[in-house]
Order: structure tokens, then C-alpha cells, then sequence
């Protein structure tokens, strides 16, 4: 039961984070100002979960919201099995460890509940980058797709949110892009050379590219070393024949495992192989408890595999 509080306590903070991140800074780095900040920060066109948002009403002339609510696309992913797209995985693995010294004298089988990061997800540039790879890591038969989805949705709320306050020219432009980006979203997805995704030839596809720094036409690039990070878990309690001092004899003993570290790599959304350490207490004979160490290897399986069986 404790260790389930640890790990049910981690994947809570993880997805409180994600949230918070979700509402705080939904339009990344790399959308640049224009005349006034793009921070689409309190968008004006919600995406996604969180209160059914709205489009803005364009009659009004202020740019105001009908619905909203923040933080949507962070907790469908957290729901949606995408927790990849942020660095971070979760799942359950098979175990196999080995003590590296006399008190655990045989291989031992197992299972384990871990939680592993991914930082050079991290340095990804773009959200819609990031979505690319996750899309492509989970084995979507039209990464690009994902990621002009996204990169469409995200450049209509910052339309929105600078159309707001706009005036004059400068607002008869931003009404042009936004009746354009949402001319283009209704179409996706759309086929590979379609000129609607040229931003030579398209305006909605130009302020895409302008907006979100996303070229619909070109498919992402992911660094190879994505798939490298490191894993934390706890596995389940097992005996093993050891000694856990010199005053033992060797025999069986209770293991009581407290934590599990180490290399993750995770070649597709469906598996993670775990290499590490795992930290343990033992009871010896005169009932004290000693620490005990552990060689161990896992495989497991990640909580993004079920983006992946949806079809996401």
C-alpha cells in the first residue's frame, strides 16, 4: 500500500505540474511578438478539454471568449496516454535483480511500477516539435499531421489573443488570417503537396509559419538521443536465499525494496527497458534491519502505449 501511495503520489504531482504548465504557457517560446506579445497565455479561442471552449465573437470587436477554461490539452494528454510529448512516462515492468553482495544470493523476479524522464524531450524546440515526435514515437501513420493539427490550433489562438485591443488596419489584417487558419483547420488533414500548406502560396499556411515557426509542407526532426533518461520505481517485496551478516546463516529472507534508479531507454511507445540499482531492507536473524543492494534489469511497458492502441 505504501509503495502504490509513493508511485499514485508522484503521477499526481506530475499531472498537477503538466496542468499548471498547460494554463500558464500554452503558446511555448517560439511564437514571436508581432505588434503586441503572442503569449496566448489567457487564450482567446480555447482547444481541447477544460470548460468546452469557445470562439471568440467576432461582432463584438473585442475579441471576447465564449467558454475557456485552462490547461485542456495537458490533462487530455496526461488522460490520453501522451505524457511523452513533456519528457515524462509511466507503466508498469517485469524486474530481474541480482545482490551485489552476500545478502541476496540469488536472481529474483519481480514487478515494479516506475515513473522515467526523458530530458532531451525537453530541448525540443516547439510544441509542435515535441507533438511530431510523440506522434512519430508512438507509431502514428501521419506524424506530420499531429503536428499541423496542432501547430494550426495553437496559431488561431494567438490571432485571437492579438486581435484583441487591435484596431484599424492591423485588426482588418488579424481578421483576415484568423477567417483563413480557420478555413485551413477545417480541411486538415490534407495530403502532402497540397498547395493549402505552402506559405508561399497560402495565407493561412504563411501565418502559421509566421506565428508558431511550424512549416505545414516539412516534416519535424527528433534528436536520436530522445529515447535516453532515467527511470524510478519501487519493486515489489520478494525472499531470497542470502546472508545478510556474518552472523547469518544463509537462508531465506524478506526483502522490503525502498526505491529503484537508474537508465531508461525507450524505443517505442509500447516498451521501456530499465537498467539500475534497487535499494532494499533485509531483516537478518536477530531482527535487525540492514541495507541491501541490487543489481536490476526491467522491462516494462508505458502508460503512452495507450495513445498509441486509441489511435491517437
Amino acid at each position: 500500500m505504501k509503495r502504490a501511495t509513493v508511485i499514485a503520489s508522484s503521477i499526481a504531482l506530475a499531472t498537477v505540474v503538466l496542468s499548471n504548465a498547460g494554463a500558464q504557457s500554452p503558446s511555448g517560446g517560439n511564437v514571436p511578438n508581432g505588434s503586441g506579445s503572442a503569449d496566448a497565455g489567457p487564450a482567446i479561442k480555447e482547444k481541447g478539454g477544460g470548460g468546452g471552449g469557445g470562439e471568440a465573437d467576432k461582432g463584438s470587436g473585442d475579441g471576447s471568449t465564449k467558454g475557456g477554461g485552462g490547461g485542456g490539452d495537458s490533462l487530455s494528454d496526461v488522460k490520453g496516454g501522451k505524457l511523452i510529448r513533456y519528457g515524462i512516462t509511466a507503466g508498469a515492468a517485469g524486474v530481474v535483480s541480482r545482490g551485489i553482495d552476500d545478502a541476496q544470493q540469488a536472481f529474483i523476479t519481480g514487478t515494479m511500477p516506475y515513473i522515467a524522464v526523458f530530458p532531451s524531450w525537453w530541448w525540443i524546440e516547439g510544441s509542435s516539435s515535441r507533438a511530431y515526435c510523440a506522434a512519430k514515437f508512438q507509431g502514428d501513420d501521419d506524424p506530420s499531421g499531429a503536428a499541423n493539427k496542432l501547430a494550426v490550433s495553437r496559431t488561431l489562438d494567438i490571432l485571437y489573443d492579438l486581435r484583441t485591443g487591435a484596431t484599424g488596419d492591423r485588426k482588418d489584417q488579424l481578421d483576415k488570417d484568423i477567417a483563413a487558419v480557420s478555413d485551413l483547420e477545417k480541411a486538415l488533414p490534407l495530403h502532402h503537396g497540397d498547395d493549402r500548406l505552402n506559405p508561399q502560396t497560402s495565407s493561412a499556411a504563411k501565418a502559421v509559419l509566421t506565428y508558431d515557426k511550424w512549416d505545414l509542407r516539412l516534416a519535424g526532426s527528433c534528436p536520436p538521443v530522445r529515447w535516453f533518461g532515467g527511470y524510478f520505481g519501487i519493486p515489489s517485496k520478494f525472499s531470497a536465499n542470502g546472508q545478510p551478516t556474518t552472523t547469518d546463516k544463509v537462508g531465506a529472507h524478506d526483502f522490503q525494496p525502498l526505491a529503484s534508479f537508474g537508465l531508461a531507454f525507450a524505443p517505442t511507445a509500447s516498451v521501456a527497458i530499465l537498467v539500475g540499482a534497487t535499494y532494499s531492507h533485509v531483516t537478518s536473524e536477530d531482527n535487525s534491519v540492514h541495507g541491501a543492494w541490487a543489481l536490476t534489469l526491467g522491462l516494462g511497458g508505458n502508460l503512452d502505449v495507450i495513445g498509441y492502441l486509441a489511435g491517437k
